[in-house]
């Protein structure tokens, strides 16, 4: 499997994260990581300063004992794996987070998602995780599969030939088949394809273009995008059980519908390029898709990402 070798675990102290920090430990037993547990609280008011000492108190004894209920959880002995855990205050946490990111070095932060009033999407903490923090991000939502039933998908577009986009598309196939192979070892792979002359060529009434050659056309950008995802992912070099769903539509809507059609659990996918390619993950697309989601995220950055935030 792909090899984190730090691993950062954030919690509020705002809701259950059990679960995101179940899932962090196991990725760190896989891994043989180095991994951080922390809580992060922003500053207090002047006028509840006094009480700082009390929060800060409750939050260490409470993060102590969720690590031990996780540990207990997944059987794992204290001296399988060192976990650090630490209580920070911070006037935008978010920020302090990421700027620690760069700081330290960490691959992989791992985060409880915040719950939304329709329990799909992501809220601001985290959609400036996805947006801004140069590792990969991991979005936990609660699963009530066992380990061995968790569905599986990564969602590519291989039709780019910038260097930075196919080199991304490899990373999501190659986190895909290291996450699928930590629970049900079965990858989902969903790609989206369509001809977006389509309606114009065959509804203008100044379109001279034949309907039979307009046909073709769509047929040859289907096949051409078919022959583009089976070379990278054999290119990626993945191996084991995994399903192709090769649909039309624009990915963002055609990537949450297979998400809940195909009932998976996690999701992996790109939010960020560099370059702007018509139908790749980026910018409002990314966004749209990852808002319209109800599952697990793990998000991936192009090689050569840059951070807009600056360590301070």
């Amino acid at each position: 499997m792909q090899r984190f070798k730090k691993i950062l675990f954030v919690g509020r102290g705002t809701q259950d994260e059990s679960h995101g920090l179940i899932q962090a430990i196991s990725l760190a037993r896989e891994s043989r990581a180095e991994l951080t547990a922390v809580h992060v609280c922003p500053d207090l008011p002047d006028q509840l300063q006094p009480y700082k000492d009390t929060l800060l108190r409750s939050l260490d004894q409470e993060l102590t004992a969720a690590v031990d209920r996780a540990r207990d959880t997944i059987g794992l002995e204290p001296e399988q794996i060192r976990i650090v855990t630490e209580i920070e205050c911070a006037s935008t946490p978010v920020m302090h987070i990421i700027q620690r990111v760069l700081r330290e070095g960490y691959d992989l932060v791992v985060k409880e998602a915040d719950e939304g009033p329709d329990r799909n999407g992501f809220r601001a903490f985290d959609m400036q995780l996805l947006r801004k923090c140069p590792g990969a991000v991991w979005l936990c939502r609660p699963i009530t599969r066992s380990r061995s039933e968790i569905r599986v998908g990564v969602a590519i577009d291989p039709a780019s030939h910038e260097s930075a986009d196919h080199e991304l598309s490899l990373g999501l196939l190659r986190l895909g088949r290291s996450v699928a192979d930590t629970c049900s070892r079965s990858l989902t792979i969903v790609s989206c394809w369509d001809f977006e002359y389509e309606d114009f060529l065959f509804e203008s009434p100044w379109s001279s273009i034949p309907r039979e050659e307009v046909r073709e056309a769509v047929a040859g950008t289907q096949r051409q995008h078919r022959h583009e995802l089976h070379r990278v992912i054999s290119e990626s070099g993945i191996s084991g059980d995994y399903d192709v769903h090769h649909v039309r539509g624009h990915p963002s809507e055609s990537v949450p519908f297979q998400v809940e059609e195909l009932g998976l659990d996690i999701l992996v996918m790109g939010t960020v390029a560099r370059t702007g390619v018509p139908g790749f993950f980026i910018g409002n697309t990314a966004e749209n898709i990852v808002q319209k989601l109800a599952c697990s995220l793990v998000a991936l950055k192009p090689p050569g990402f840059v951070s807009p935030v600056r360590v301070e």
